[in-house]
């Protein structure tokens, strides 16, 4: 698979020559490769570019911060989420903020803090969390699941598991 990578790499690249203007979503594929590469500087000064483009677009932001977190910059990798949430121009489809605010409540519960990975839901969803998942998808739900079972509140973990089935009963 690597080789293919390398191959959509050597393609970006050669139209990059040609090309004075790539989309963000270009940038953005063009970024992933790299992070498959662990190419990880060169990654970041992509997503950096895309960004600058489409500051508020969730997807690069995510990419950015996944890339940030595989190459070790954990803090850089929660940065990136908590500042687009918290920004003067936000995020504007819900789906999109609710990714983010999953991306950063699930760097902080892999590092260690579930406590303030479910803090992170509270902040910046002001409802029921499987009521909100009827709009834009159980992944932040789950989420907040594997908190709760990182915090040994397993119970609790399941009632709400068992809430989010009646409401998604066809995902797994």
């Amino acid at each position: 698979q690597q080789e293919l990578w390398s191959a959509f790499t050597s393609e970006c690249e050669a139209a990059f020559e040609i090309v004075n203007a790539p989309t963000p979503g270009t940038l953005f594929r063009y970024g992933e490769a790299l992070t498959e590469q662990e190419r990880f500087n060169e990654a970041a000064e992509v997503y950096e570019r895309a960004l600058m483009i489409s500051p508020g677009d969730a997807q690069i932001i995510l990419g950015f911060a996944r890339m940030l977190a595989r190459s070790g910059k954990e803090q850089e990798a929660e940065a990136l989420p908590a500042t687009a949430l918290h920004d003067q121009n936000p995020v504007r489809r819900a789906e999109d903020r609710a990714f983010l605010i999953s991306l950063l409540a699930e760097i902080r519960r892999r590092r260690g803090e579930p406590a303030l990975a479910l803090q992170t839901f509270h902040d910046f969803i002001e409802r029921d969390l499987v009521d909100f998942s009827a709009e834009i998808g159980p992944i932040p739900a789950i989420e907040y699941a594997e908190a709760l079972i990182d915090l040994g509140r397993r119970s609790e973990a399941q009632q709400f598991v068992a809430r989010l089935h009646a409401a998604w009963p066809d995902h797994p």
